[in-house]
């Protein structure tokens, strides 16, 4: 009897508090480290002014022009694509009153942004000025690429809680099992020089997959128990992760003249490959890769954020309810 006695006293404390709980919140990241995009990722803007003189070349059976001025401009950027709205849900097993494990699941997209921060945004942009008039005059050419990310992330961690009347302070510390990928739009277009109307359009867009890795993700907050079952809370989370795509597809590629995109005529898609680095950018040559080779990138989905939710118990046992009981055998 004493024995037993004593298995009741020790185990009660824990059975008296354990309770499954599940918890659902949406929150918003802000980017942390940033990377450099690679070649040919980066701003970048030529003006190019030919000569009025022109040489008919018989070899290729054409007009030369002349190159008498041309300033290239080149920025590099940097990029991050863990900035964004997230949303997920827990489910969870509260131990005792300090301890407890969760597993949560959300999804992070940068596509909504909610104008805080601007889009991840690359222009390159070539600017001619021709005086000979057997050539085409005055155009403007732009190559736009536009990054956004998205991550799908399953997070086991352990909870470490200390109660104090109606408020829950609260620590989770887990790895962030991520599945990512990375959306690259190119659109190049043409307009006559200070126009805005498009003579010609080009969308491209592509997808990369591939890296699924074990990441780092904590947390520190407070819930507000508003009563035994029902709590709302409030929490600022740290997700470190990076990525390194190992497959892609151009999934769209299409063009259209005089901004008509009722009338556009769509091209191959394609698998890609990834290789350490591309030849350098030119206009002439495409600024999009080369054909199939695409640059070996870390893409960075680290991010700080804030999210609000509410959490619910099942089952929950009070522990005087369980002493009154103790006291009564």
């Amino acid at each position: 009897m004493k024995r037993l006695s004593f298995i009741i006293i020790i185990c009660f404390p824990i059975i008296s508090y354990s309770q499954l709980f599940v918890q659902l919140y949406t929150g918003y990241g802000f980017k942390l480290n940033q990377n450099t995009l690679k070649n040919p990722y980066f701003n970048h803007k030529r003006y190019t002014e030919f000569s009025e003189d022109t040489i008919y070349n018989q070899n290729i059976q054409m007009w030369v022009n002349y190159i008498v001025k041309q300033n290239i401009n080149i920025d590099s950027v940097r990029i991050n694509l863990g900035a964004g709205l997230h949303f997920g849900g827990s489910v969870g097993y509260m131990f005792n009153k300090y301890f407890g494990t969760a597993l949560d699941f959300s999804f992070q997209s940068s596509d909504i942004n909610l104008g805080i921060f601007p889009d991840n945004r690359v222009t390159c942009y070539k600017e001619n000025i021709y005086y000979d008039p057997r050539h085409t005059p005055n155009h403007s050419g732009y190559i736009e690429y536009i990054f956004s990310g998205r991550m799908l992330s399953l997070v086991p961690s352990a909870i470490f809680q200390y109660s104090f009347k109606k408020f829950t302070p609260f620590v989770k510390i887990g790895l962030n099992i991520g599945s990512n990928q990375v959306y690259i739009t190119k659109h190049e277009y043409m307009t006559y020089l200070n126009e805005t109307n498009h003579l010609v359009d080009s969308i491209q867009k592509e997808r990369y997959w591939g890296d699924i890795g074990l990441r780092f993700n904590s947390s520190i907050g407070c819930m507000y128990n508003v009563n035994s079952y029902l709590s709302i809370f409030l929490d600022c989370n740290l997700i470190y992760s990076n990525f390194k795509p190992t497959k892609g597809r151009v999934y769209e590629n299409i063009y259209y003249y005089n901004g008509d995109s009722g009338n556009s005529i769509n091209k191959k898609t394609y698998d890609v490959s990834f290789v350490d680095k591309v030849p350098q950018c030119t206009w002439d040559g495409g600024y999009f890769l080369y054909g199939k080779n695409r640059v070996k990138m870390t893409y960075p989905f680290s991010s700080f954020g804030i999210n609000v939710g509410v959490s619910y118990s099942f089952g929950k046992r009070e522990n005087q309810t369980v002493s009154n009981s103790l006291s009564r055998e």
